[in-house]
């Protein structure tokens, strides 16, 4: 039993703190700066967006401010002329992205995945089911810690695991950060949670000594 329950909460424990990076991957800001490095790039590499850009604020002030303007990116982006008057050419961008992120799609995720609507991915909603699951998933943690109590190395066994995967994670962003290895988004992410593996190493050992001392107490 022990065996079992250490391998659901060491599941659950990874599953939550990958979760977690993935939350924070998913956030506006962050979000901005990856599809920024990625597609927005890309699309520049193709066509000069910035001449694009002054050649619609031209078109606009022309047409005037209530005209409604569709470009295709890998999304359809829809705003009106009034919308990028007197903005600038990154402020046009962040337009851009928040219309992506702040985008309502007709369907639940798993709905929008399976009929390949992949934009969803960068939306709000997307970190919004994110955020959800990392709720259960702390739920479904504290109730196997409170279940490991009742066998004599429980405890014990539940911050072994916890030592185990905080280290891992500890190792993993140090070996990033020094090696410069992975996207630089991703090391950013992992820098910021140091302090929460950090955190958790210290829960684990605490755990781990608890169940110890208990452990002593029963064979007593």
């Amino acid at each position: 039993m022990i065996g079992f329950l250490r391998f659901i909460f060491s599941l659950l424990l990874t599953l939550y703190l990958i979760n977690g990076v993935m939350i924070s991957l998913t956030s506006f800001e962050n979000m901005k700066e990856l599809v920024h490095e990625t597609i927005i790039k890309k699309i520049e590499e193709r066509i000069n967006l910035e001449q694009f850009y002054k050649n619609l604020t031209e078109i606009c002030h022309k047409i005037g401010p209530r005209y409604e303007v569709r470009l295709n990116f890998f999304e359809k982006i829809t705003f009106l002329c009034r919308d990028i008057e007197n903005k600038s050419y990154e402020e046009f961008i962040g337009l851009i992205m928040k219309n992506i992120y702040y985008k309502q799609y007709n369907c639940s995720i798993m709905e929008c995945l399976s009929k390949g609507n992949f934009g969803i991915i960068f939306t709000k909603s997307f970190n919004d089911f994110l955020r959800k699951i990392n709720f259960y998933l702390l739920i479904l943690i504290a109730f196997i810690l409170m279940v490991s109590i009742i066998p004599r190395r429980g405890l014990k066994e539940m911050g072994k695991s916890s030592i185990y995967i905080s280290s891992t994670f500890l190792i993993a962003t140090i070996a990033l950060m020094y090696l410069k290895l992975g996207p630089e988004i991703i090391r950013k992410i992992l820098l910021n949670k140091f302090d929460t593996y950090v955190y958790l190493l210290i829960a684990g050992l605490g755990i781990y000594f608890i169940g110890k001392l208990r452990e002593r107490y029963k064979k007593e």
